[in-house]
């Protein structure tokens, strides 16, 4: 059985430092990936341009992206620079960087590759304060130029092992999380239903007993009905109100909520294939655990339905949150590519039951915790390039 190609692409402004690191790769290629060089792919280019033609043209192709911070941004400036010979200089901050720039791209296009930034300006103290930025990016490791080859393919090495072995563990979290998720509202909701279930069944029985004595029992029984069916109605209102009490619920307050912050959090528990999120800030008043329940299922449904897709390892999620300065509302649009929203789901976008049964229940719970918020859930599909998917944008007003 052939072994399955590796696929490299190594963004580099030096065309001198670009070939000889890469001849080293390709001769060390058993033992960085596993695989004799035949079986490796290695493209090289200099400037952010090419770079992006090739993730664009490649979606989800590359299993190492070795990524320098400071490139061309066009091919034209590298063919300029290298016909006049003038070497490329650092301008401005590290965040304006075309490397940095490009990582958006790369996250877009090559959601699982493993990305290595290698730069002249590792260890610099500009460069100090991108170390979480890099980290929300999902880059594997950041090495200077100057490190030793024999460092340097050890650490390509750990840091393409550390990226398989991750992401074969946050798979295996998130769907024992879904599994247990699923198995505890199925179980309180079959619970609840028997509870309910039975207390409509004595309630039946007792406005039957009644009806009985009335049949049958003459003037006395007569005058004792209106008794009787109020002891009912106390009774089945006492059991209701011990059932409602059953069923989980957080805070009932109104409280001030940082949609962002709350957003990130749950990006991090569930281990969303999301990057680079940088939300802004964005509090309002509103009930924080119905708002939680709400983006915890549509996170849930978008996951569900990018691993149905042929190739669920190009999993990738678009988080967008933006505020209405006017009527204070915040809006936080949620984009998968998950393959969309079958059509019967977004004709019964608002019901589930008998009358809607192809409706998730997730989605159903989405609604109704909208609703509470006063809000508004819209489901929507999405057609690009780059793939298709399920779009979902919550209104959330401010009940200040």
């Amino acid at each position: 059985m052939n072994e399955p190609d590796v696929e490299v692409l190594f963004v580099e402004d030096d065309q001198q430092y670009r070939k000889y690191t890469a001849e080293l790769i390709k001769d060390k290629s058993r033992s960085i990936f596993g695989v004799p060089v035949d079986r490796l792919k290695l493209c090289t280019v200099g400037n952010m341009e090419d770079a992006r033609d090739r993730l664009v043209a490649h979606p989800g192709g590359y299993g190492l992206i070795i990524l320098d911070l400071l490139i061309f941004r066009t091919r034209q400036e590298e063919e300029a620079h290298h016909r006049e010979g003038r070497p490329l200089h650092m301008t401005g901050a590290w965040e304006d960087l075309p490397g940095m720039h490009l990582l958006a791209d790369v996250r877009k296009w090559q959601p699982d590759a493993c990305v290595v930034v290698m730069t002249s300006y590792a260890y610099e103290n500009h460069l100090m304060n991108a170390v979480e930025t890099l980290r929300s990016w999902n880059v594997g490791d950041f090495l200077p130029k100057e490190i030793p080859w024999d460092d340097m393919q050890l650490r390509l090495r750990v840091a393409l092992q550390r990226a398989l072995e991750g992401r074969n563990n946050d798979e295996r979290l998130r769907k024992m999380r879904v599994l247990s998720r699923e198995h505890a509202r199925s179980r309180l909701g079959r619970v609840l239903w028997e509870d309910f279930s039975c207390l409509l069944s004595s309630l039946a029985t007792g406005m039957q007993n009644v009806a009985d004595d009335i049949e049958i029992g003459g003037g006395e029984q007569d005058e004792r009905a209106p008794e009787k069916l109020r002891d009912l109605a106390a009774s089945s209102r006492a059991g209701l109100s011990r059932l409602a009490a059953a069923i989980p619920q957080g805070s009932d307050s109104r409280e001030p909520v940082d949609v962002s912050k709350l957003i990130g959090d749950l990006r991090d528990a569930l281990e969303l294939p999301v990057y680079g999120l940088q939300l802004p800030a964005a509090e309002v008043t509103t009930y924080r655990d119905d708002l939680g329940v709400a983006l915890l299922e549509v996170f849930y449904n978008a996951l569900e339905a990018m691993d149905r897709q042929p190739e669920p390892k190009h999993r990738k999620l678009e988080i967008e949150l933006t505020s209405n300065s006017e009527n204070r509302n915040i809006t936080v649009r949620i984009r998968d590519n998950g393959g969309g929203f079958p059509d019967e789901v977004l004709a019964t976008a608002g019901g589930y039951g008998p009358e809607a049964p192809k409706k998730p229940l997730g989605l159903h719970i989405v609604h109704r915790m909208m609703e509470h918020l006063g809000g508004s859930a819209a489901l929507s599909n999405w057609s690009g390039e780059e793939g298709r998917g399920g779009e979902v944008v919550l209104t959330i007003p401010d009940l200040k």
